[in-house]
């Protein structure tokens, strides 16, 4: 991928543009809202696309016309672990 490409990434990720997906994480005070975008995660780790590809089937069985974001709740790591493993994804 190209410089530019992972720069335009990383700006996406820091302003939460076009992020269809958003993580609570961590717990109590440390609670962080952190956006994210499917298609990135879903490409560079399977567990993402099992999760999302699970949750795509359940909501064309109970709402097909909803189109928000998703959310996931993640209290048992620290938002900045959380950053840390957004950033590996980016640069493979």
């Amino acid at each position: 991928m190209s410089k530019t490409a992972i720069a335009g990434l990383k700006l996406m990720l820091s302003t939460g543009e076009y992020a269809d997906v958003h993580f609570w994480v961590g717990d109590g005070d440390a609670k962080e809202l952190l956006s994210a975008h499917k298609l990135i995660l879903k490409l560079a780790s399977g567990v993402f696309e099992a999760m999302f590809r699970f949750d795509a089937k359940k909501e064309q069985g109970e709402n097909a016309s909803t189109n928000y974001p998703a959310v996931v709740e993640v209290p048992d790591i620290e938002p900045s672990a959380f950053k840390v493993m957004f950033e590996l994804h980016l640069h493979g």
